[in-house]
Order: structure tokens, then C-alpha cells, then sequence
């Protein structure tokens, strides 16, 4: 059962900003808030990365969701990784370390990550080539339980749901941030990153 009203982080961007209620912190200007009160990408930098942050203190019995679209195909130089448990505000720190979900890469999947001090450690492998397509739009949700095991589902915008995958893994318990980073190559991937109804919220026996 989820309970409302312990919500931790209720995102929709209805303020048309993301600098209050709550504030997200990092490459401010690589972002902005559109007319559909999503989060976009806006940068023209060619082979950045960029990314935003905001509190989050919820890492056990915990469920989060939220709605990303990418449109393009991903690849090796261009993908999105999404912290949901983060030690460090500045997610691309080496010594940041937690959980991510990457979205894209090499083999154009959904797969959950253990970031540890300057490594990484992949614990769910998703599907390969789910993204390989011109538009990639998702609403996803991440369950870790108290005996700590992380399942991964999606949503399409037909509303087809589908399993990703479940591994366990309890090293990181604690967190304070959530956030998503972008790495992008060339002119074809710019502001094409999308997000929105961002909801982390502990999950509660009846």
C-alpha cells in the first residue's frame, strides 16, 4: 500500500519551474520547464554531461516513478542515467555513490546499476534494443522492499505494462538525493530529453 501523504517527493512541474517546491540543484542552465510542464533538456553542447539533483532521504521500502520520454535512439554516447538513491548532490562525482537506472547505451536497454566510489555495478540487465527507436517514452516504477529486493516495471503511453527485471542487493541503505544525467554527443540529441510526474514515496504494509 503507498500512502500520499508521506510522500517524499511529488514532482509535476505544474509551478513551470524546478528552482522551488522542491529545488533541484546542478547544470541549472542545461534545463528548463516547457509549456507542457515537463523538464526539458536544452543545452547545444556537443559530448556533454549535464544533470540535476534534488533531496531525497527515502532508500528502503520504497517505491519511485516517474515519466521520461527520449526522443531518439539511444547509444553508447547518448543516454540518461537516473539516481534514485544518491550520497552525493553533484551526481557525477566519482565518489558519488548509490543506485542508478541507465536508460540507453550500448545496448539500447533499461538496466539498474550499483555506483560505487569510482565503479559501477550492473544488477538488472533489461531487455537490449528496447530503446532502439526515434522515440522512447516510458512511465517507469522502481519497488526496493525491506528485504531489499529492486523490481523494475514500465509503462508505455498506451498504458501496456510490462516486468524489466528484480535483483537483490542491500549494500546502500542510506540516501540523499535523487536525480537524472544526461550525456549527450552532437546536434541530433539536443533538447530531446524529457521528464515529469516524479513521485517517491515509502511503501507501507496494510
Amino acid at each position: 500500500m503507498f500512502h500520499n501523504a508521506f510522500t517524499q517527493l511529488n514532482e509535476t512541474f505544474s509551478d513551470s519551474n524546478f528552482t522551488q517546491n522542491p529545488r533541484w540543484k546542478g547544470t541549472d542552465s542545461s534545463f528548463f520547464v516547457n509549456s507542457n510542464h515537463q523538464l526539458q533538456s536544452s543545452t547545444t553542447l556537443p559530448n556533454a554531461v549535464y544533470y540535476l539533483s534534488t533531496p531525497n532521504s527515502i532508500a528502503s521500502t520504497v517505491q519511485w516513478q516517474f515519466f521520461i520520454q527520449l526522443a531518439f535512439n539511444t547509444s553508447s554516447l547518448n543516454y540518461v542515467d537516473v539516481y534514485i538513491i544518491a550520497s552525493d548532490s553533484n551526481l557525477t562525482n566519482p565518489g558519488n555513490t548509490g543506485y542508478f537506472l541507465r536508460l540507453g547505451g550500448t545496448n539500447d536497454d533499461i538496466c539498474l546499476y550499483r555506483k560505487d566510489n569510482n565503479a559501477t555495478v550492473k544488477i538488472i540487465d533489461g531487455e537490449d534494443g528496447l530503446l532502439n527507436s526515434s522515440n522512447n517514452a516510458y512511465t517507469l516504477t522502481i519497488s526496493r522492499s525491506a528485504a531489499n529486493v529492486f523490481t523494475i516495471t514500465k509503462m508505455d503511453v498506451s498504458g501496456n505494462s510490462a516486468f524489466v527485471g528484480s535483483a537483490t542487493d542491500e549494500l546502500y541503505s542510506n540516501s540523499a538525493y535523487f536525480g537524472f544525467v544526461i550525456r549527450q554527443s552532437t546536434l541530433s540529441f539536443f533538447g530531446k530529453h524529457f521528464f515529469d510526474n516524479i513521485f517517491i514515496q515509502p511503501i507501507e504494509n496494510d
